[in-house]
């Protein structure tokens, strides 16, 4: 960072409201007690500092940002003063999400921490990513069958013909082919066996969630052209991340769903079936329902709905509550009912919730680091948000006739009708159209003729085309073509909303100020507003007046000189602007060569 800005940057935290020092140490800045890390709001000024190009512009953004941090925590430092922190509404309000943030931690612990991909884990992948395999497979439902398959393999059958006739994957029609298969584009299990195989060498039958594969590799090959591993690190590792997060989160669901221990009461069951059944078969329309479609919580007495239909580690669900989740799911989540274990899995979704819940209890997540934080950061949130809006500006909530006549008479340039133009228009819906229209004009044809006959914009077909008085907001580029028109001249082909039209300029209307009683509504608003604001700085201003701040500007400096220099290497979007429709040439990698 360049001295000037180092300058700025230490006249802007000199000018920052209250009893402020500088700070030297570890932190960005110190309120009272309270620590604020650069990570603490780091992420509310980035993207804002992406779209400034100067380094003085940068800071200043930088600088604002943490004024608004210290600002509300002064804020939260008056609420936890006045006990707003115990406030009944906001403590509802953040009981309400206990659970979400006892999941949150839960998959924080179970998932995400163990997800992380090592180094050597990146490499391994890495160099996997430098050969490719070609790859046969044929794919069926029951393990027996595959088992029978890949026996007739081994005894010398044809791979092709055995994909063709028993294989009930879309590749079958091509023996099976597969075609060129890189690291990373088949499932683990899968790819784990192909990549085990000699050339022309097929593998024992693999299971997967698509059913049983016998797999064949018809040869290898190098790739010719990979990135450096440096530049592919990251999106590998994101990758693998993703990739075990998946499978941490399967095996921990078999695992609760075995520990649950879920056991069906046989006789209750078949009684739903058998109503459902009976229901079914009194159906006489040409569409029927699917099994479990019939179900209805009145086909049932009080006594059988009270029926045990599950009982599972920690409870039992009766036949009555199945009925109540089952009959209100949508009909594409709904288990048929003559599948148990299809029903069992139906079941362990109705009550994941539960188990879950009961998961964080065993593994006393609330008494968490992670848990805590997030309670109490919504907790100061809520607090936040009651006493700027309720506390401080709740108060201000009206203002004088004398405040907005005040108001207006010191801003008048903010209550001003905007410049207007008049125009006689032939909308058409061709540039091509357009310029013929014009030129038949310039050679003496008359405009509100050819207006009636031809424009396009029906509700000024009678009127001739002529739009009257309107301001640049309502029709731009009409508008904006009028700047150098004196009155009776011609313009066009004009865009304007997809059509093109030429144009007649009739007059102009200069800027005129609005009437007391004309901008009296919107000047309410905005001495409102005003007064607002001034209350806030105000009670802002004596509170910060009463804390010890202090910035350490140093390590500011340090931060901010890094985030600059990351923001000026990362290369800047390229802008485009006009009026639509554009005309786009893309080339290849869907970048854009060409905007016409």
């Amino acid at each position: 960072m360049s001295i000037r800005v180092q300058i700025i940057l230490l006249a802007l935290i000199l000018a920052l409201a209250g009893n402020c020092q500088e700070k030297k140490g570890e932190i960005i800045a110190t309120v009272g007690e309270d620590q604020i890390t650069y990570e603490d709001y780091l992420q509310q000024f980035r993207n804002n500092l992406g779209v400034l190009e100067s380094d003085t512009d940068r800071v200043a953004k930088a600088i604002e940002f943490l004024n608004h941090a210290i600002d509300e925590r002064v804020l939260i430092q008056e609420g936890y003063r006045t006990g707003l922190d115990k406030d009944q509404e906001i403590q509802l309000l953040v009981d309400g999400q206990r659970s979400r943030f006892l999941l949150d931690e839960l998959y924080k612990v179970k998932i995400i921490e163990k997800a992380k991909p090592s180094v050597a884990d990146i490499k391994a992948y890495y160099n996997k990513l430098k050969e490719q395999l070609h790859l046969k497979h044929i794919l069926v439902k029951e393990k027996k069958e595959a088992e029978e398959i890949y026996s007739l393999l081994k005894k010398g059958a044809n791979f092709d013909t055995l994909a063709q006739e028993r294989s009930f994957d879309p590749s079958k029609e091509s023996g099976g082919d597969l075609g060129w298969v890189s690291w990373g584009m088949m499932v683990d299990p899968f790819q784990e066996a192909a990549w085990k195989l000699k050339s022309q060498q097929i593998s024992r039958p693999v299971k997967t969630q698509f059913g049983w594969h016998i797999i064949k590799l018809e040869e290898r090959k190098k790739v010719e052209t990979l990135p450096a591993f440096a530049q592919a690190q990251e999106s590998i590792g994101k990758r693998l991340d993703s990739v075990k997060r998946r499978q941490l989160v399967e095996s921990f669901l078999d695992k609760l769903k075995k520990k649950t221990n879920l056991k069906f009461n046989i006789p209750t069951w078949e009684l739903l079936q058998t109503r459902d059944t009976h229901m079914m078969a009194q159906d006489t329309s040409l569409s029927r329902r699917p099994p479990g479609s019939y179900l209805d919580s009145t086909l049932f007495g009080i006594d059988e709905r009270s029926l045990p239909l599950v009982s599972y580690k920690g409870g039992k669900m009766s036949l009555g509550d199945f009925l109540q989740n089952y009959t209100t799911a949508p009909p594409f989540r709904r288990s048929a009912l003559n599948d148990l274990e299809a029903i069992k899995q139906f079941v362990f979704q109705i009550l994941m919730p539960e188990l879950l819940e009961k998961e964080t209890r065993r593994l006393k997540l609330e008494q968490s680091k992670g848990y805590k934080e997030n309670i109490a950061k919504l907790t100061e949130k809520m607090m936040l948000d009651k006493m700027r809006n309720d506390i401080v500006l709740g108060p201000v909530n009206s203002v004088t006739e004398e405040e907005i006549k005040a108001y207006y008479e010191t801003h008048k340039d903010q209550f001003m009708h905007p410049e207007q133009v008049r125009v006689q228009e032939i909308m058409l819906s061709s540039q091509e159209e357009a310029t013929a229209i014009l030129k038949q004009l310039k050679a003496g044809a008359n405009f509100s003729k050819l207006a009636r006959q031809k424009t396009l914009r029906a509700n000024a077909k009678e009127k001739a085309g002529d739009l009257g008085y309107f301001p640049q907001s309502q029709y731009p580029g009409l508008f904006n073509a009028c700047q150098t028109l004196k009155v009776g001249e011609l313009a066009g082909p004009v865009l304007q909303g997809g059509s093109f039209s030429v144009i007649k300029f009739l007059g102009r209307k200069q800027p005129a100020l609005k009437t007391y009683p004309e901008a009296k509504r919107e000047a309410e608003t905005k001495a409102l507003t005003e007064k607002k604001q001034l209350t806030y700085a105000n009670w802002i201003s004596q509170k910060k007046a009463l804390v010890k701040i202090e910035i350490n500007s140093e390590l500011l400096s340090e931060k901010l000189e890094q985030e600059f220099a990351i923001l000026d290497q990362t290369p800047k979007p390229k802008k485009i602007s006009g009026t639509f429709p554009f005309k786009v040439k893309v080339g290849p990698g869907g970048v854009i060569e060409q905007v016409k």
